[in-house]
């Protein structure tokens, strides 16, 4: 009795299960015609059958609703990064396009990358013009993540004969009248761990002015990555540069 009565309920499940497959397969088969009447081409894409396309249909509506590409990519969750090409400060350091257009990104977890990216933090907002514009920061279980104006624009050439090496002075012979506010910043003994009072002074000088930290941009030459910023005399900026310019091709006659 009871091995029919097993029998009996196997063979309904199996009955069921039968039904249930062919009533999959005419729904799949007309939510395909659905979809393919609509024109997208979203099936053709690998990995999205009918009902991914057919989710995505229904959730996004009328795409026009969204003024460009870049709206629509922020609100899927496909907006473009682009990582930094160089630097070491942060963990994470890329370019991200959204609604408003691309900024720049740095975010910090790690105790000695979150206390130089504060360092740099200061250190932009309290020069003018040169470094990128602060846009917002946060800080959130343990990281620290600042937005900043994205610098579009190539590194400058510095080799002999080069116009960027004029952008570069006048970038120098400003940032020679910036002023060092407050105390809080790398003195020439640390910064270089070596010391001799010519070095000590009042501007806050970069001291890494290697190509890669300078971008050129349509309003002058533009200087990123301010983690080393230090309060010294206004020449030690100067001296520093020397090396960058005899590996662009200088002699040392000609970068002194």
């Amino acid at each position: 009795m009871v091995g029919k009565t097993q029998r009996r309920v196997a063979a309904e499940l199996i009955g069921d299960l039968e039904r249930v497959y062919r009533r999959s397969k005419e729904a799949n088969k007309e939510l395909k015609e659905l979809v393919a009447s609509t024109g997208t081409t979203l099936m053709d894409l690998h990995g999205i059958g009918p009902s991914g396309a057919a989710r995505l249909l229904v959730e996004v509506g009328d795409v026009t609703r969204f003024p460009n590409r870049a709206h629509f990519a922020s609100w899927n969750g496909t907006a473009p990064i682009t990582p930094a090409s160089s630097g070491n400060h942060a963990e994470i350091a890329s370019t991200v396009t959204g609604p408003a257009g691309p900024i720049f990104v740095k975010a910090a977890s790690g105790e000695l990358s979150v206390r130089s990216l504060r360092y740099e933090l200061a250190a932009t907002q309290a020069i003018d013009r040169h470094p990128p514009a602060v846009l917002w920061q946060f800080e959130s279980d343990g990281w620290l993540v600042v937005g900043t104006e994205h610098l579009p624009g190539p590194h400058p050439d510095l080799s002999p004969g080069s116009t960027d090496l004029n952008l570069l002075l006048a970038a120098l012979t400003a940032l020679q009248e910036t002023p060092a506010p407050g105390e809080t910043w790398f003195t020439p003994a640390a910064r270089l761990e070596f010391a001799h009072p010519a070095m000590d002074g009042e501007t806050l000088i970069h001291s890494d002015l290697n190509p890669a930290n300078l971008i050129v941009t349509p309003l002058g030459l533009r200087i990123v990555d301010w983690a080393w910023a230090t309060k010294a005399a206004a020449w030690v900026e100067l001296a520093l540069l020397v090396p960058w310019l005899i590996g662009s091709g200088h002699t040392a006659e000609q970068a002194e």
